[in-house]
């Protein structure tokens, strides 16, 4: 896809992690790919999380995030750029997210499922869980109101509908929907008022593993199997402009947030956060 030639234009990505097993026993460690695929290790959550945007608990603190996101449109940074930290969390249930932006002037429009979430300072977050099969994968896009809008690929990369979708719908509203995902979002500022300087908001998701039971090696993943994703960020300015970050570089190959064998690597670990 082309770079984003005005406000608000829809990147169409895909939210990838890709499932595969690697060899047990060993301890997981950071991969030693290609310096343009980043790597992750995901912590076992210890005790329970509480879904509810505050992301107060002793998991998350001691958590390490991704690293700072990259903003691949901009030739030369400004020293204005709002980075992201991100983490991720599992259990043998779900894989829990806590994402936390720098954002100067708030923006999010949009309440409906499945609703024109990127148009608002959103997260995105994309899933391939099998590694073998990149073009198999899932996107999760979340906004400042916890709305969301989800998507399931096939093995060509081609969108997977809802079973029973109303044909005069938008391709959005026929889009496949998750199950029991939980989602809450927190903000430190003003929402929609670019008359004053904000400072940030905060998002946590919880994606329970079932919804990947056709595409995952195996469910719930072990220690040390390895999938794929990629979460990116668009944040909008008061002029209608927008800054969009990701973790894995993808828009340096493809000039979009497209790309899933390009996305990071995330290792399971066994043991919790120290």
């Amino acid at each position: 896809m082309p770079p984003p030639l005005r406000p608000r234009i829809w990147l169409l990505c895909a939210f990838s992690l890709c499932a595969l097993a690697t060899i047990a026993g060993e301890k997981p460690k950071e991969s030693k790919k290609a310096a343009t695929v980043p790597s992750y290790v995901i912590q076992r959550a210890k005790s329970k999380i509480l879904v509810d945007g505050k992301i107060n608990e002793d998991g998350w603190r001691k958590a390490k995030g991704v690293g700072d996101f990259v903003f691949g449109y901009l030739k030369e940074k400004t020293g204005k750029e709002e980075q992201t930290s991100f983490k991720i969390l599992w259990d043998d249930e779900y894989l829990y997210f806590a994402v936390v932006c720098e954002d100067r002037s708030l923006l999010s429009l949009h309440t409906d499922r499945d609703g024109r979430i990127p148009e608002d300072d959103s997260v995105e977050i994309y899933i391939t869980p099998n590694p073998k099969k990149p073009e198999r994968h899932f996107a999760f896009y979340v906004n400042i109101h916890a709305a969301l809008y989800d998507e399931k690929f096939d093995a060509k990369g081609g969108r997977i509908p809802k079973k029973n979708f109303d044909t005069t719908a938008t391709a959005r509203k026929q889009s496949w929907d998750s199950t029991g995902v939980k989602v809450k979002a927190t903000f430190d500022g003003t929402l929609n008022n670019h008359k004053d300087t904000d400072r940030s908001w905060s998002l946590e998701i919880a994606v329970p593993f079932a919804n990947f039971a056709d595409a995952a090696v195996r469910l719930p993943p072990k220690p040390n199997d390895v999938w794929k994703l990629n979460p990116n960020r668009h944040a909008y300015n008061p002029d209608g402009s927008c800054h969009y970050s990701q973790w894995a570089p993808t828009i340096a190959t493809t000039g979009s947030f497209w790309g899933p064998e390009l996305f990071g690597e995330v290792i399971f670990a066994a043991d919790p956060p120290r």
